[in-house]
């Protein structure tokens, strides 16, 4: 049986993390440059929808994930944990109430947004969690996405509205 030190069990997810920021600042870069809406397509008027559809869809897209983990695993089921539940059933809904151009806007902010969120808050768990527990590390987390998302936000909103 072959065991690996815990500096190469580090450094092989190092790698992994330093290839996950080159495509996070890729996708922020690409999106900044290459969305561009027209602000005069979105409507004067939004349909607000029930809160009860909004729960209905973000509950099945959390017991499909739910379900996924079962079925297929941990893995699995952690790599599909860290889908924005919320983002499909806002997408969908503001097709519907808003039209395509209005979708389009949001989900350019989304798609920035999301992709750092969420893979930042899941490493910082992913490192934290065996080392503080799951309440602490999961405040830390939150604490150092809030500390590496504020300055982010201002950059990407500089380089929006130029």
């Amino acid at each position: 049986m072959v065991s690996t030190s815990l500096a190469e069990r580090i450094s092989g997810k190092l790698g992994g993390i330093i290839v996950g920021l080159i495509l996070i600042t890729s996708t922020i870069y690409w999106s900044i440059n290459n969305i561009h809406i027209d602000h005069k397509l979105i409507p004067k008027k939004i349909v607000n929808s029930p809160l009860w559809i909004k729960a209905i869809m973000t509950g099945t897209v959390i017991g499909a994930i739910v379900i996924i983990s079962k079925l297929a695993g941990p893995k699995w089921g952690g790599i599909f944990a860290t889908f924005p539940a919320l983002t499909i059933s806002t997408i969908l809904i503001t097709v519907r109430s808003g039209g395509v151009e209005f979708t389009r806007l949001i989900a350019k902010n989304v798609l920035i947004s999301t992709t750092t969120t969420i893979s930042i808050f899941a490493v910082l768990c992913y490192f934290l969690y065996p080392i503080a527990g799951v309440i602490l590390g999961t405040i830390l987390s939150y604490f150092g996405l809030f500390v590496i998302s504020v300055p982010l936000y201002f950059l990407v909103l500089s380089k929006i509205k130029k």
